[in-house]
């Protein structure tokens, strides 16, 4: 969808401008496939943020906010380094406020101490973690199997300077009316600043794209309801949010369709979730992650039973096993609800029957962005288990 409306408005001459929060350092390499970020795209990016590989058009001028200093100073780098010195992209090294304008406190990670100690650390936890709420960066602490008091030497607490919206389009030269694509990364206020945006009467994007993985349910909810009454189509693209209004992309051809969701592989038989199941084929980087799982009990948050009841399981070491329902996927890591939060847990089979526990589910792992075929993998009811491996 994005890859065609940019090639459209390249050939009409006609410029596209785009708004991005939360740039980060810059993954400027184009999409190989799947102009949505959907379906599996095979090119090595090292980030998910399928906006930034359609700057290379000419058709596209962007404005790119990211307030963290080392990462602004990569994103000016790569800027230079894929675009040279090009009066189309602007970048920025500002937050955003939703309220008023000043100086906030903001939460770094220590990346070069982080990964002098802990060379393994993700890329993600050394270079893109950042947030005006620091117990957003202190809850990733679970994803990287350390304790609390340890990740937390690691963080810092620095002050960058923060616009409103209505600021920053002003210091940016840019007139709310010119926004055509408004994206949102901005760790767990991307709804707050998405309806910040919007309140200001000239802006009307005919795109917005943001994170919601950190986003509450009810708020999630409340911001796809909104969006759909100001006459957007919303659909769920991975840990994304897209809306677009069709009539507007200006795309010849056919009227375009809802994003391509990902390939599911073909329905297993679906079975009441035994006593105990085995994990078997997960990559050698990942073979921690193999062995006998038993069933341990369900998924409660603040008390409440979540995931539909479905029982979690738990590995002699220490990993955990679920099937996550509304994605219809096995998910494995370091907690309990492994996967949810998109960080450090592997989504390592799936099965498109969405029923309570498929243990007969092979053949697909989730890469990239998209479900690729995998004959290594399977996720199998576990029967005659012998007392030695059933230990947890």
């Amino acid at each position: 969808m994005l890859a065609r409306w940019v090639a459209a408005a390249a050939a009409a001459n006609r410029t596209l401008w785009v708004l991005e929060v939360g740039a980060c350092n810059g993954d400027f390499a184009p999409p190989a496939r799947g102009d949505d970020g959907a379906g599996g795209s095979t090119t090595p990016r090292e980030s998910n943020d399928v906006v930034q590989g359609l700057f290379g058009s000419p058709a596209v001028r962007a404005v790119l906010v990211e307030p963290n200093p080392p990462m602004f100073r990569e994103l000016q780098r790569n800027m230079a380094a894929a675009f040279g010195n090009t009066e189309r992209l602007r970048a920025m090294q500002v937050a955003v406020c939703p309220e008023k304008s000043g100086s906030v406190p903001f939460y770094v990670v220590d990346s070069e101490r982080l990964v002098r100690d802990h060379p393994d650390t993700p890329k993600w936890a050394a270079k893109q973690l950042s947030s005006m709420d620091r117990h957003h960066i202190v809850k990733h602490a679970r994803s990287l199997a350390m304790k609390r008091s340890a990740w937390e030497a690691y963080i810092q607490e620095i002050a960058v300077p923060c616009l409103t919206p209505a600021d920053l389009l002003a210091a940016a030269s840019l007139p709310p009316a010119q926004v055509d694509l408004l994206q949102v990364d901005a760790e767990g206020f991307d709804g707050k600043i998405v309806r910040t945006f919007l309140n200001l009467p000239e802006v009307n994007p005919k795109v917005i794209r943001f994170e919601q993985k950190h986003l509450p349910r009810q708020e999630l909810g409340n911001l796809t309801s909104y969006l759909r009454a100001r006459g957007y189509r919303v659909e769920q693209i991975s840990s994304d949010v897209v809306a677009w209004r069709e009539a507007e992309l200006q795309i010849d051809g056919p009227r375009l369709q809802a994003p391509v969701a990902e390939t599911h592989p073909p329905t297993r038989t679906a079975l009441p979730c035994p006593e105990y199941v085995r994990v078997a084929g997960v990559p050698t980087a990942q073979s921690k992650r193999n062995g006998m799982f038993k069933q341990i009990g369900v998924i409660k948050e603040e008390g409440v039973i979540m995931n539909g009841g479905r029982p979690v399981f738990r590995s002699t070491n220490k990993q955990f096993l679920f099937y996550f329902a509304r994605r219809k996927s096995w998910r494995i890591g370091n907690q309990p609800e492994a996967g949810q939060d998109g960080f450090g847990d592997g989504v390592i089979s799936q099965d498109g029957e969405g029923a309570v526990c498929p243990t007969n589910a092979f053949g697909w792992h989730y890469f990239d962005g998209g479900w690729v075929p995998s004959s290594a993998i399977t996720v199998e009811a576990a029967i005659n288990v012998a007392p030695s491996q059933s230990k947890s």
